[in-house]
């Protein structure tokens, strides 16, 4: 093979990468044509800068208190809490670092966007396509799905979505067995209206915490006595979004989930999640 044929094919595979996608999943995923990503990951990408603005917003949204677990207040709005502030910094920190590389690397050199989060999402996005086929992709793909994540996570929490736990308090020498809604708040008192049991978050949690976690085929059977009732198809779509976050890999890089946190996330998720 001479130069001219080695120089050509060089510049073959650099247009057509035939890596492996750096996006975390269950088996190896090859690159899209063109990308350095593969599918999964465009869209998750794409996606998020879509979300992000939705989610600045709602960051913002001081959460309020009412009736929950037994409990009652006043309902008046609560102090914007630290987590907060820094998840709505980090979007913003993340848009404008973006901004700048399209704003300042020669091969953009794009004029830079009003200092809006919509404006600066809406620039990144439409150059995802380019980014996430040049040597940023992973950085972009890892920036914006942990963003996402983290804010969903924090918007979550805010909305007060509750987990649900059997109580194992005693009725007449049997476990109570009725379904307790679970204050988000680790520390809220949360009381059982069957059988009066009282504990902790913490405390209820952790009576409904299964011994092992489990992979995305094993979630909905875990789930659905917990009285959630979903798919394979829907708990793998949740993943790929980045709305479950797994907590370590098992066998052959398996994702693996804790069901108490997969039930709260997917619980307030579900009508845009697919059954």
């Amino acid at each position: 093979m001479n130069f001219a044929d080695t120089k050509s094919r060089l510049m073959h595979d650099r247009c057509m990468p035939s890596g492996l996608c750096p996006g975390e999943h269950d088996e190896p995923r090859q690159t899209t044509h063109g990308l350095q990503v593969c599918g999964t990951c465009e869209t998750a990408v794409r996606n998020g800068l879509r979300d992000l603005p939705g989610l600045w917003d709602e960051l913002a949204v001081k959460p309020t208190t009412g009736i929950r677990s037994g409990r009652q207040d006043d309902g008046q709005p609560q102090p914007l809490g630290d987590e907060q502030r820094r998840a709505r910094s980090a979007i913003r920190a993340c848009l404008v670092s973006w901004c700048l590389v399209l704003h300042e690397e020669e091969t953009w050199k794009l004029a830079l966007p009003e200092d809006t989060i919509e404006a600066m999402a809406h620039l990144i996005g439409v150059q995802a396509g380019r980014l996430l086929a040049s040597e940023h992709a992973d950085q972009l793909l890892a920036d914006v799905t942990s963003l996402v994540r983290e804010a969903r996570r924090r918007t979550y929490r805010g909305r007060g979505h509750a987990v649900r736990v059997q109580c194992p308090g005693p009725v007449g020498g049997e476990p109570c067995g009725s379904w307790v809604g679970i204050d988000p708040d680790e520390q809220a008192e949360n009381v059982c209206r069957m059988c009066g049991a009282t504990g902790t978050t913490s405390w209820w949690i952790g009576l409904a915490r299964p011994q092992q976690l489990l992979t995305i085929s094993e979630l909905p059977a875990a789930l659905l006595p917990m009285g959630l009732r979903t798919t394979v198809k829907a708990v793998q779509h949740a993943a790929d979004r980045g709305d479950l976050i797994p907590i370590a890999l098992g066998t052959r890089n398996a994702r693996l989930f804790d069901p108490v946190a997969a039930y709260a996330v997917l619980s307030a998720t579900r009508r845009r999640v697919p059954a």
